[in-house]
Parts: structure tokens; sequence; C-alpha cells
């Protein structure tokens, strides 16, 4: 059994390679043309090029009479409906007013006169944003501004960092829609 191996490997790759060593590449016509064209781009040396020619397989299309062909003109129009959809999206967008955002926390802490302090010099410093200093006994939370992003909400802590170098960025739900 163990000499029947090598020999069944063997008939297995003669038949492969005597297989593959008549194939000829499908489609051609057989035929190989030198032309001026194809020396150019391939150099100085002449090396023959294959060519297909497909034009016995493409479909043969009669071109167009004279007339000219009529607008076509739908027939089941949806721009009202579309249009009235879109009215009723706008119009419950509008009835949203909050949104997951962020905020700047400036200040945590028990010191009002502080808290009034840093809430002066932070509306001095974005004069269009909105300042939140909320009370919960004994501690001031003074937050800044109403941000889509953490991006926009980086910036503007920029902004803050000399008066403030302890803010940070917190996730919050922000105010959508309101007048600054």
């Amino acid at each position: 059994m163990k000499k029947q191996y090598p020999l069944l490997i063997a008939v297995l790759f003669f038949g492969i390679f005597s297989a593959c060593a008549g194939s000829k590449a499908s489609g051609t016509s057989g035929d190989t043309k030198t032309t001026e064209e194809t020396s150019k781009t391939v150099g100085k040396s002449s090396k023959k090029v294959r060519t297909e020619d497909l034009s016995a397989y493409r479909p043969k299309v009669a071109a167009p009479s004279g007339t000219t062909a009529a607008a076509v003109e739908p027939t089941h129009h949806v721009n009202d409906k579309v249009a009235m959809l879109l009215d009723t999206l706008a119009a419950s967008n509008r009835n949203i007013k909050y949104a997951q955002g962020y905020r700047i926390l400036v200040y945590t802490g028990n010191d009002r006169k502080t808290a009034f302090d840093l809430r002066k010099s932070a509306v001095n410093n974005l004069p269009d944003e909105r300042d939140y200093l909320t009370y919960v006994q004994p501690t001031f939370k003074l937050k800044i501004g109403d941000f889509y992003t953490r991006m926009e909400a980086n910036e503007a802590l920029q902004q803050l960092r000399n008066i403030a170098p302890n803010a940070s960025i917190i996730a919050e739900q922000i105010n959508v829609n309101r007048p600054k």
C-alpha cells in the first residue's frame, strides 16, 4: 500500500501538467501582431501582442430614426405628500427641547463669592454661551454652555483655562433651540 502513494501522486501531477500544457488562451484568435504602436509603448524591443476581436459578440443596435422622444410626464405625483411629511417632521423637531451634549464644569465648591466671581469672568470670556449656576446645599456648581460636540466644548474650554485651570468637560443633557 505504501508503494502506491508515490505512484498515485506521480500520476496526478502528470495528469495536471499534461492538461495545462495543451491549453490555449480562450477568446483569442490565435494570431499575433506586431505594430508600431505596441513597439513604441513596450520599448525598442519588438514584442508580439495578442489582440482579441470581440465585435462578433457585441450586440447590434439600430440607430433611432429622426423622431425625437417626447418628454416623460410623471403620473403619480408625490410632491404634496412629501412636503406634508417634511412639514410634520419640522414641527416635531421644533418641539424637541433637550438633547445629549456637553457643558463645561467651571466650579464646584462651597464658597459663594468664588462661584459668582468665576461666573462673571466666564461670561466675560464667553459672552455667547449661557451659564448655569446651581446651588444644592452646601455646594455651588457653575456650568457653561450648551455644546453638541466635544470638540466645540474643548474650544471653549481652552478660552477658560486661564481663569479656571481645573475646569472640565462633562456630558449632560443640554437645551436645544434656546436663545443665547
